[in-house]
């Protein structure tokens, strides 16, 4: 019980640095913002952005997840509690896994939408939540900001093919606000070719299309912004961002493609862990 306590616990040190995180000997308990989509098969969707709180009972092995607000499909916003969840190691030491098959959570103080399937991962610095209802209600929440590690290959008619997997260049960071349907994108140490000069860069309000268990972003057209030391917009037009298209998932992290300057054709694997072969 100490060894696989240990490793759960380790898991979970990335998550408890950008979560607000209480500790004891047994347990954890930390929270963070999610972007929330929840829709009834084939009928509407409700989006919402809310503060989830996850518990985790090291010696048990089990977890539980709170709303204490989220918008669900013609109904209230109200609150949701998901107990009794089986807490599981990630493959390849990536994080940490909740899971339970047919629980019951518990929605406004009610069980009215019956049982649930509820699957929930923590890696790297990100929280995926996804749980699927028996009446066809199914809810997918992704952790604001998810905070990737990335493997970027730039390509143009002026220089061979420049790729960075590490973890000090073009990292990003994507904000998704589900209530406004947007996101912003930050690329941080942005490397788009040899002599480029270091810069951290932000995409404003890409385009959001939220769905069951993924995320699409695209933008046709963006003037990238950088912070001067006032921490005031700087414009960079010369940047310009064009055909900018993104899809990720909780399993597979997310790719992303767009055009740079009229000039850089860039595509990037967004992964969740950085590890030192990426490509």
């Amino acid at each position: 019980m100490n060894k696989t306590k240990t490793i759960l616990m380790s898991a979970l040190v990335a998550v408890a640095m950008t979560a607000c995180d209480t500790d004891s000997k047994n347990e954890r308990t930390f929270s963070f913002p999610m972007a929330n989509y929840a829709a009834q098969a084939g009928g509407e969707a409700a989006f919402s952005n809310s503060a989830t709180t996850t518990r985790i009972d090291y010696e048990n092995s089990l977890g539980e997840i709170n709303y204490p607000t989220i918008s669900l499909p013609n109904m209230s916003s109200g609150s949701m509690k998901i107990s009794g969840l089986k807490l599981s190691s990630l493959p390849k030491g990536e994080g940490l896994q909740l899971s339970g098959t047919g629980v019951t959570p518990v929605v406004n103080g009610a069980t009215s939408l019956g049982s649930a399937n509820v699957t929930a991962y923590f890696k790297g610095y990100n929280g995926y939540y996804m749980i699927d209802f028996a009446d066809g209600t199914s809810v997918t929440s992704f952790s604001i900001p998810l905070n990737y590690f990335s493997t970027t290959t730039v390509t143009s008619a002026d220089q061979n093919p420049y790729t960075t997997n590490t973890a000090d260049k073009n990292r990003y960071s994507v904000i998704i606000n589900a209530e406004k349907k947007t996101a912003n994108i930050d690329i941080l140490a942005a490397s788009f070719a040899e002599k480029m000069p270091s810069m951290s860069l932000r995409f404003k309000d890409v385009k959001v299309f939220m769905n069951k268990n993924s995320v699409t972003l695209e933008a046709d057209e963006l003037i990238p912004v950088t912070y001067n030391s006032s921490n005031l917009e700087d414009p960079q037009p010369k940047y310009k961002i064009t055909n900018l298209k993104a899809h990720g998932t909780p399993e597979h992290g997310m790719s992303l493609t767009f055009e740079c300057a009229g000039t850089f054709h860039v595509t990037a694997a967004l992964v969740d862990v950085y590890t030192n072969n990426q490509q």
